[in-house]
């Protein structure tokens, strides 16, 4: 069988230790961000519900929940933004 791919021709790239290990935190930490994500979403929607069920019992403790809830979501939506910048910053990629 005829091989179309010439091997010979070019270098592979030159990967050390420090770039893979690099690459793996990176990715740990993509999966820790993401989780946080997904418990800080959950916290919001049990704040939610909590501010609604409370409403029924006492306005004044309903409102401040939704307070809670509405400064919550606007330090998520910060973070978030954060986290999106600091990435598209430090972009790197290794290519193989």
């Amino acid at each position: 069988m005829k091989s179309i791919y010439n091997f010979e021709s070019v270098d592979p790239p030159k990967i050390t230790e420090k770039m893979l290990f690099d690459v793996s935190s990176r990715r740990i930490l993509r999966k820790q961000t993401i989780l946080i994500s997904f418990a800080s979403l959950l916290t919001n929607i049990s704040i939610a519900l909590l501010s609604v069920y409370i409403s029924r019992i006492r306005v004044e403790a309903g409102i401040i929940c939704l307070l809670f809830f509405c400064f919550s979501l606007i330090g998520n939506g910060l973070i978030t933004v954060l986290f999106i910048y600091q990435r598209r910053r430090n972009y790197h990629v290794i290519s193989y």
